[in-house]
């Protein structure tokens, strides 16, 4: 461990570099945080290599930290774990860019456990690219909330894209169980884990959810595998519209059972009936915003608790918004004739 931080108050860490030296073996964790800590902020910090960035763990069973943010962070070359906020009072993790690259252990970018209280998963930008072992973008697990403060989950782009090879590879972009009131809206998710990863999933949302709403998401799964998948009973998503899903393979999603196509989703779920599935040109896999228009522009449903994109955008109201994360800008050119 780099940085072990255990039982504090009111830390705050700016414009900080936390480094290790890089190895494919390495073990080391650059910021432990254990036992009960108040009041702990990471803004415009820098964390490059080591197996895991940023981790809080439990001392004991019942112990709760709070207030946790990590705010404009760079995490870059790690192993296996970027950010894993464990036991949890509020915790907001937005604006950060991470970045991961070759890799041969199970990682996530953004992992919470056992979270409560107010907080947000906002406007991260992530990219884990080349993993030949199991990736999840985000990561949500027997987490608390409710109506008056549910999980904010909004304005993420997260792309996974692993090798150029056949094998089966199980990425997941967004992970959900155990967890309640966990609002998804505004993202754009892409999931490659190889050429025909038919166990990848760009969304999964798992048995013992409750109370999920997806709302204005772009999802998409470019490895043959799916694009949305509800574990039976398929009664955790209680709202799911105005979504995009791309797929390019047979498989395209998940209802309690295999749904071949977007009506047949709507049959499944009797939901998604503004949703669309619509191809996006991405700039790349690392950019996932929209090179030129498609239908997905002025096609989501405006949110208040969403007013800007991951850009800080403004979002229209009237005519509406842009499905995902980055809301496309028409440019202000005129080029009629002027003669």
């Amino acid at each position: 461990v780099a940085v072990h931080i255990i039982n504090t108050e009111n830390i705050n860490f700016k414009n900080m570099l936390f480094t290790s030296p890089y190895t494919a073996t390495t073990t080391t964790t650059l910021v432990q945080m254990e036992g009960i800590n108040s009041i702990t902020n990471f803004v415009k910090d820098t964390f490059s290599s080591g197996s895991q960035s940023l981790v809080t763990s439990l001392m004991g069973e019942d112990s709760v930290s709070t207030n946790l943010k990590v705010d404009s962070c760079f995490f870059n070359y790690f192993g296996t774990n970027a950010v894993v906020v464990n036991s949890y009072d509020g915790a907001i993790i937005s604006h950060n860019k991470i970045r991961a690259y070759t890799s041969t252990l199970i990682g996530s970018a953004i992992t919470f456990k056992k979270v409560i209280g107010t907080s947000k998963i906002e406007a991260n930008d992530i990219y884990m690219n080349g993993g030949t072992a199991v990736r999840k973008g985000i990561d949500i697990k027997n987490s608390t909330f409710d109506m008056i403060n549910p999980l904010l989950v909004f304005n993420n782009a997260v792309s996974l894209t692993g090798p150029a090879t056949n094998s089966n590879i199980a990425y997941i972009g967004l992970d959900v169980d155990t967890s309640n009131y966990v609002y998804i809206y505004y993202n754009t998710i892409r999931a490659q884990a190889s050429n025909n990863s038919s166990n990848s999933k760009t969304v999964s949302i798992g048995a013992s959810a409750t109370n999920v709403n997806i709302r204005n998401n772009n999802f998409e799964n470019a490895g043959k595998g799916y694009v949305y998948y509800v574990a039976s009973p398929g009664t955790q998503v209680s709202i799911s519209n105005n979504n995009n899903y791309v797929v390019n393979g047979t498989r395209f999603a998940f209802w309690g059972a295999n749904t071949a196509n977007l009506g047949a989703l709507r049959t499944a779920n009797n939901l998604d009936l503004s949703s669309d599935t619509i191809i996006n040109p991405f700039v790349s896999d690392s950019n996932l915003s929209l090179l030129y228009p498609t239908e997905i522009v002025r096609n989501a449903e405006p949110l208040d608790d969403v007013p800007m994109d991951i850009l800080g955008n403004y979002r229209p109201v009237s005519p509406r918004p842009t499905m995902g994360a980055y809301e496309y800008i028409f440019t202000n050119v005129d080029a009629g004739i002027t003669n």
